[in-house]
């Protein structure tokens, strides 16, 4: 009896520990929005300011980016001040999207986020561009996952879900196999009403 009781939880264990758990859309874009922070934060690092005026081309991931932007401008010890005569960062927010394309097997999706944005920095002696940033993210996931990967709190987190393809059962032999069942049952009942 221990046994059982120990192959059983061994078995629920490792179902457990390996459950495929999916990113949702709001927690890839978080991601992808941190590494570009992270990855200015460096290059200011790298021009000796102590400090710049952070501006966010307006965008409905505004907040959400200042925010990272905050923390890794932070965490490079770069002040962020409103003062006049400190260089400017002017982060360029372009496209966000979030978007799912049919795949083979019809019940699945390809699950793709686009996100790029470019930078400016400028110190008021001269101008830089700093390093653009297009990153996409895609994997494979079922229809039925995309209600638990979307966050309706975050518009940007949304997208348009395909129809499914149909295939040759569903367009043609199905519509068949009514019409001819229709057909027999209305031939049947009037067969025995006239007996």
């Amino acid at each position: 009896m221990k046994l059982l009781i120990s192959i059983f939880l061994l078995i629920f264990s490792f179902g457990v520990v390996h459950a495929d758990f999916r990113p949702t859309n709001y927690q890839i874009i978080d991601s992808l929005a941190s590494e570009y922070a992270r990855k200015i934060a460096s290059e200011v690092k790298t021009q000796g300011l102590s400090g710049v005026n952070l501006k966010i081309s307006s965008h409905q991931l505004a907040k959400f980016s200042e925010m990272h932007f905050i923390e890794h401008l932070s965490n490079s010890d770069i002040k962020i001040s409103d003062e006049a005569g400190i260089a400017a960062l002017e982060v360029n927010l372009g496209e966000v999207i979030v978007r799912y394309l049919q795949h083979e097997d019809s019940d699945s999706l390809m699950r793709e986020i686009l996100y790029n944005c470019s930078s400016i920095l400028n110190t008021g002696n001269s101008t830089t561009m700093l390093s653009k940033f297009d990153k996409s993210y895609s994997d494979i996931i079922g229809r039925d996952e995309v209600a638990t990967i979307q966050n309706f709190s975050f518009p940007f987190t949304l997208a348009d879900v395909p129809e499914p393809n149909l295939s040759l059962f569903d367009k043609i032999i199905k519509p068949v196999v009514y019409i001819t069942t229709a057909a027999i049952t209305v031939l049947l009942l009037f067969t025995v009403r006239s007996n």
